[in-house]
């Protein structure tokens, strides 16, 4: 009976740590690829990887627009309530000499995408 929990437990450990996997570096190379290469103002933008509406896109303008540095991070599990849903897979935090935001990211498999959830003005 001992080594059945023990096996189940195996099981549950090795099951878990695939689950809810990101590809980090994919993130942080679709991050860069937004900051060097904004999209159009005032429209939504389909880049290959990742969807922007027009929110999320005037805002990225008006980053590059405004940034000397800047330093991409990437934070797993969504933002706490009010502002995430405990939907987003992780959260790519865009931190930068003029204003920081975090943009909630959830992976779609069946289209290798990223959907935006939504961004937020991050606090120092």
């Amino acid at each position: 009976m001992r080594y059945f929990f023990t096996a189940v437990i195996a099981f549950l450990i090795l099951s878990c740590s695939h689950f809810g996997k990101i590809d980090e570096e994919r993130i942080l190379n679709i991050g860069q690829e937004i900051l060097n290469n904004p999209p159009p103002k005032g429209s939504s933008y389909n880049h290959p990887e990742i969807r922007i509406r027009e929110g999320l896109s005037n805002k990225l303008i008006e980053l590059t627009d405004n940034i000397k540095t800047y330093e991409l991070k990437i934070k797993r599990g969504d933002l706490p309530k009010p502002y995430g849903d405990n939907k987003a897979d992780c959260i790519l935090e865009i931190l930068t000499d003029y204003q920081d935001i975090g943009i909630r990211l959830k992976y779609q498999k069946k289209y290798n995408t990223y959907d935006v959830l939504g961004y937020i003005t991050l606090e120092d």
